[in-house]
C-alpha cells in the first residue's frame, strides 16, 4: 500500500545548558514527539523505477519530496502521502541525462543536480520535470546549496594544496568569494567532514569539528561571520565494537600512506549539521546510548540550545529536516531501502 501509515512513536527530549557566540545561555525543557507518517518503498514506485539506492533529498514548495537515486541515475518525486509523481532524468552523458549524481537542491521551480565525475550541474523544472540547462563545473564538488538568488555554496577538496574550501559561485558557477579555507586531512575512519547548510533568509551555516571543537559558523550572505554557536561536550572514547569492525576492514584494504591508517581515541565532537525551514539547527553527536541510536542537538534560530533527543535511522547522507518533518533513508525487514517521514512535534 503506498503510504502506509503505521503507528506513531515518541520520544521525549532530554535538555540541557549550552551556550552561544552570543552568550545566549538558556535553559529549557522541551519535549519532542516524532510521529511516524508513511514509509516509501519500491512497491509505491514500482517495477520500472526501483527506488534502489536513495541518497540525498529536497522539498519544493508544494511540499514534494525529491529522492536522488545513485544507482538508478535519476531523481524520484513524491507527493505529500508518498506516492509518486515522476521520475526525472536517466542515466546518460546528454542533455536531461545524469551520470553518477551526486547532490540535489531546490531553488523556486528550478531542480539543481551535480555529477562530480563529470562535473556538470544540470537543472530542470520542478513543475513538469522537463530539463532546462547544463553547467559545466571548472571544480569538482557533490553536496552543495542554493540561495533565493540562485548562487550556489559548496566545499571544494584540493589534496594536492592540502586545503578543503567553502565557496560561494554565482548562477554561473563563477567563484564569487571564499568564506572558509582550512587545512586537509588525511581521511581517517572516524573523520568528520564540512557541513554547510543555507537558511530561507539566505544566512550560511558551517560546521566542521577543527581542533576537536563543537563550533558552528552563521554567515550572512556576503561572507561575514555574525554568529558563532558553540557547546561545551565530553570526548567520547571510541566504541569497541566499532574499533574492531575497523582494525578488520584495516586488515583487509590495501594500504595508502596516510589514508585511513589510524584510529583515534575518540569521536569527534560532532557528525552532522542540518538547519530546517524554521532556521533551528540540527547537530548529530556521537553520542550514543543505545546500539545504533544516536543523539542529536537542537539549536534555536537565534543559538540557544533547546534539546537533545535519540533518533534512530539516521544517516546524515540521507537526511533532511523540512516542513516539521524529519525524511530519512531506512530498510525493510527484507532489507530493501525505504524512505522514512516522521512528523516533529514540538512541546515547550
Amino acid at each position: 500500500m503506498q503510504g502506509r501509515i503505521i503507528n506513531s512513536i515518541v520520544f521525549l527530549a532530554l535538555c540541557g545548558l549550552c551556550c552561544s557566540g552570543r552568550d545566549l545561555a538558556v535553559e529549557k525543557r522541551v519535549s519532542v514527539d516524532f510521529q511516524d507518517e508513511y514509509v516509501i518503498t519500491s512497491v509505491d514506485t514500482g517495477p520500472k523505477h526501483l527506488l534502489v539506492t536513495p541518497y540525498r533529498m529536497a522539498l519544493d514548495g508544494q511540499k514534494r519530496l525529491y529522492v536522488l537515486d545513485l544507482k538508478e541515475s535519476d531523481v524520484k518525486v513524491f507527493d505529500e502521502k508518498g506516492h509518486l509523481v515522476r521520475v526525472i532524468g536517466r542515466l546518460g552523458e546528454g542533455p536531461g541525462e545524469l551520470d553518477a549524481p551526486s547532490g540535489i537542491a531546490i531553488r523556486g521551480n528550478e531542480l539543481a543536480v551535480s555529477c562530480t565525475a563529470a562535473r556538470r550541474l544540470t537543472f530542470f523544472d520542478v513543475r513538469d520535470g522537463s530539463y532546462l540547462r547544463m553547467i559545466r563545473m571548472a571544480e569538482s564538488f557533490s553536496d552543495f546549496r542554493l540561495d533565493s538568488k540562485g548562487n550556489l555554496y559548496a566545499d571544494v577538496t584540493d589534496p594536492r594544496a592540502r586545503t578543503v574550501k567553502f565557496q560561494k559561485y554565482d548562477s554561473d558557477l563563477r567563484l564569487l568569494k571564499t568564506f572558509v579555507t582550512r587545512e586537509w586531512f588525511p581521511p581517517n575512519w572516524f573523520q568528520t567532514g564540512d557541513w554547510i547548510d543555507v537558511r530561507n533568509d539566505d544566512t550560511l551555516l558551517y560546521a566542521h569539528p577543527l581542533n576537536h571543537e563543537y563550533k558552528i559558523l552563521v554567515f550572512d550572505a556576503e561572507g561575514n561571520i555574525v554568529d558563532t554557536i558553540r557547546k561545551d561536550f565530553v570526548p567520547v572514547p571510541i566504541f569497541a565494537e566499532d574499533r574492531a569492525e575497523v582494525e578488520g576492514m584495516m586488515k583487509n584494504s590495501p594500504k595508502i600512506d596516510g589514508f585511513f591508517d589510524r584510529i583515534p581515541n575518540h569521536y569527534e565532537p560532532f557528525y552532522a549539521m542540518f538547519t530546517d525551514d524554521a532556521g533551528r539547527i540540527f547537530v548529530q553527536t556521537r553520542i550514543r546510548r543505545n546500539p545504533g541510536v544516536l543523539s542529536w542537538d537542537v539549536f534555536s534560530r537565534e543559538g540557544e540550545f533547546l534539546c537533545s533527543f535519540d533518533l534512530a535511522g539516521s544517516e546524515p547522507n540521507s537526511l533532511l529536516w523540512r516542513n516539521n518533518r524529519v525524511y530519512s533513508r531506512g530498510e525493510d525487514a527484507d532489507g530493501n531501502p525505504t524512505i522514512r517521514v516522521r512528523k516533529i512535534i514540538w512541546k515547550d
